[in-house]
């Protein structure tokens, strides 16, 4: 059994005036903002971001239609529809007569909302015809739907969730757009049994959320023990895809918040039980160069490999926050 890692005490850094007034004005943690700043260079762009609403996106589900058809359909009941240069099965809706998820092609399953960073994570999966993979988060099933149309007929998903009303969602979700190749099991994945029988492994963890504040003025008071409660929760999913997976097999690590002891600090972790950080297939979105991950951190350990992990930012990229990391497991982990 692997030992529990220790309790992470967040970095803390100091909060100028400038920043005390900004958090008080938008009604901001503080800790937060002195925190968010230290992750890019356009520390402004990033900030005046969390306080736009983010660009919506809708996913064409190649399972029950291809892209192109599906765009000429909605662009003739008045929908304004931009590709992007990350994924050719997601649009970004430049304008909607009324709701994208009250049309007939999202009941027929043809459409699924999904911001485009999180689109990363299955598309750094790369899921094979073959594969077997598992998704250790799997509701609502957004993630589990783009993996499906990777494998087609020729593979099998796991998708595992726990709680019941999730469990629904993602059934619904399923069976609406067509997925026929995916067992759901409503468990904890750390209850999954057996070793090393997957193929590809997919965790889009529970987390803070610091990457959805523009979505959800919620998160703009989040709490530091919040960072540390989670980064336990973390750890133990991960154990449990370590569990699973297949020495030589992928894992991809993502979570739509900022915090280094949520991103990169479990990355390295895996690091040194022998897995190797991959180069992501994607080093850009609409044209700007994402951000890499970081090295340095006050109070963590974090291996030089993990600038190779990508990081979403709002204001900077067109999209909620994200992060993401693919990974090799080694022969010996």
């Amino acid at each position: 059994m692997t030992p529990a890692p220790e309790p992470v005490a967040p970095a803390r850094f100091p909060a100028g005036p400038k920043i005390r007034e900004w958090s008080q004005k938008h009604h901001f943690s503080d800790w937060m903002v002195a925190r968010l700043v230290q992750l890019t260079d356009e520390p402004a762009r990033m900030l005046d971001g969390l306080l736009r609403r983010p660009p919506r996106y809708l996913r064409v589900n190649p399972l029950r239609i291809g892209a192109d058809e599906c765009k000429v359909r909605l662009e003739s009941k008045g929908f304004e529809l931009a590709r992007n240069d990350l994924d050719a099965n997601i649009f970004r809706l430049r304008q909607e007569p009324h709701s994208a998820g009250a049309t007939v092609e999202h009941m027929l399953g043809m459409t699924t909302p999904q911001d485009l960073a999180s689109a990363s994570a299955p598309l750094a999966l790369n899921a094979k015809p073959g594969d077997v993979v598992v998704d250790l988060a799997a509701a609502p099933g957004v993630k589990t739907l783009h993996v499906a149309g990777n494998l087609g007929a020729f593979g099998a998903i796991v998708a595992v969730e726990p709680e019941a009303d999730r469990m629904r969602a993602l059934r619904f979700n399923l069976e609406r757009c067509g997925v026929t190749n995916t067992l759901m099991r409503r468990e904890r994945a750390q209850d999954l049994p057996g070793r090393e029988w997957a193929d590809r492994v997919l965790l889009d963890a529970p987390c803070t959320g610091e990457g959805t504040i523009p979505k959800d003025r919620n998160r703009r008071q989040g709490k530091p023990e919040e960072i540390t409660n989670l980064c336990g929760v973390q750890a133990e999913l991960l154990d449990a895809a370590d569990r699973i997976l297949k020495p030589g097999g992928t894992l991809v690590y993502a979570t739509c918040t900022m915090a280094p002891e949520e991103n990169e600090l479990q990355v390295s972790r895996m690091v040194r039980r022998g897995y190797r950080v991959e180069s992501l297939p994607f080093d850009r979105v609409a044209g700007t160069a994402l951000g890499r991950g970081v090295t340095q951190w006050p109070g963590l350990e974090l291996d030089p490999s993990v600038a190779k992990a990508r990081r979403f930012i709002p204001g900077i990229h067109p999209t909620l926050g994200f992060f993401v990391a693919k990974l090799t497991k080694g022969a010996s982990s």
